[in-house]
């Protein structure tokens, strides 16, 4: 099954969450620097509109890629998401921060530790953001 391809990123201007479809430009007027753009999904693009009326320029760090995944109360799951389930051996609450890494999504609840997304997405829940809320991670060590 193909997923959407989508991305959040943090709006450089407001700093509000903006998600759709990302792309970065390259320039070289003299000094190299590269910008990032989400334009965002339910964003109306009438062929006589410019482009650069439509995207909008996020901050690179804050950029995540949706990873296919629904938690369980249905919210889509991003790339740096923090989200939460009971453990099912100490009844306690796990911490878990949504990576990517070699070409899969985990669920990292430690520096060397972490499992497929894929194997627990349905009884996850998510509870902040890396980038808003980091303190949910240090709470969970």
């Amino acid at each position: 099954m193909d997923r959407e391809h989508l991305y959040r990123g943090k709006r450089k201007d407001n700093g509000e969450w903006v998600i759709g479809y990302y792309f970065c430009m390259h320039h070289n007027d003299g000094r190299t620097h590269i910008h990032h753009f989400i334009i965002p999904i339910d964003a109306e693009i009438p062929k006589d509109k410019p482009i650069g009326e439509i995207q909008v320029e996020v901050i690179p760090e804050t950029v995540g890629e949706y990873t296919g995944e629904q938690d369980k109360n249905g919210k889509k799951i991003f790339e740096g998401d923090i989200c939460s389930k009971f453990s099912n051996y100490s009844g306690k609450k796990i911490f878990f921060s949504i990576v990517f890494e070699q070409g899969l999504f985990y669920a990292r609840y430690s520096e060397t530790a972490g499992m497929p997304l894929c194997d627990i997405c349905e009884k996850v829940e998510i509870i902040g953001n890396i980038h808003d809320n980091p303190e949910l991670l240090e709470v969970a060590e």
